[in-house]
């Protein structure tokens, strides 16, 4: 109506006609968000279990490669849904255990000396955020996000022959999340949810190429 009065009045100058069709423009897009935004969770809470496959390096003094192992944990996370497709994630997860490996060590200068170097991880916590995309189809959502935030990792470097030759130490790192999932509603409320991802951390200095993998459920809050 606006676009048809805009066009048709004299009275009406060519400012204000494009004023009229920008404001029905966003009436419309308004509309169309809104009700799109209907039939979709304002807000959704994931909580679960969560196993992250870990890299360390074996020790901060020589080049001896990159130990791995598993560590075993939780996951909580929220997300905010701006509409049916785009939303605001915030992430925080805890990885518990023993991760442990070895490699023996000769020194160039000394044929007789050979060392068995260790590292172990014992535990890491990240928290991360960051904007997710989703694909909602039905009972059925598919997302990918990508999250940026810190890492807490605590490790026992530089253990040779089975003395450790620095004390434990815990890393503060940037971390970043790269990853996605499936959601799969069994209620209007309650969905369950398989969620893998590459987690970047840093630990003794080097660069870590983490992954984890985590299921659990989905409360959805909202209409």
């Amino acid at each position: 109506m606006l676009l048809l009065v805009g066009k048709n009045d004299p009275t009406i100058s060519p400012e204000e006609q494009g004023l009229a069709r920008l404001y029905a423009f966003m009436v419309l897009v308004f509309t169309i968000t809104l009700s799109s935004a209907q039939d979709i969770p304002k807000a959704e809470i994931f909580t679960g279990y969560s196993l992250n496959h870990v890299s360390f390096p074996l020790s901060t003094q020589f080049v001896l490669g990159n130990g791995h192992g598993n560590l075993q944990g939780f996951e909580l996370s929220g997300t905010v849904n701006a509409n049916r497709w785009f939303g605001v994630v915030g992430d925080f997860a805890g990885y518990y255990g023993t991760a442990t490996s070895g490699t023996l060590f000769k020194p160039p200068n000394c044929v007789l000396c050979t060392s068995g170097f260790d590292g172990t991880v014992h535990n890491v916590h990240t928290f991360v955020a960051g904007p997710q995309l989703v694909l909602r189809d039905g009972k059925q959502a598919y997302f990918a996000h990508v999250l940026f935030g810190g890492a807490s990792t605590k490790a026992d470097l530089d253990q040779v022959n089975g003395f450790s030759v620095n004390p434990s130490k815990t890393d503060l790192s940037f971390a970043m999340v790269l990853g996605g999932g499936f959601d799969f509603a069994i209620s209007r409320h309650l969905a369950l949810r398989a969620q893998p991802g590459y987690l970047l951390t840093r630990v003794g200095g080097t660069r870590a190429n983490n992954f984890r993998i985590s299921g659990g459920l989905v409360f959805r809050l909202g209409p």
